[in-house]
């Protein structure tokens, strides 16, 4: 699998979806978010709140 990156296609989409609903992220979170899904762990419900815990959401 490709990693994702800010620039890359896929983050845009999301973000463009995110955007086009009200919502918005900030970069650091969206980092955050990229790294995660890089890192190839099964991405379970306490596997987020580990990476987001000090997030300002």
């Amino acid at each position: 699998m490709n990693k994702i990156t800010m620039q890359s296609k896929s983050y845009q989409h999301v973000k463009k979806n995110l955007m086009l609903e009200n919502f918005s992220i900030n970069s650091e979170l969206a980092q955050r978010a990229i790294d995660l899904v890089n890192s190839n762990k099964k991405i379970t419900l306490s596997v987020i709140k580990e990476a987001l815990w000090d997030a300002k959401i």
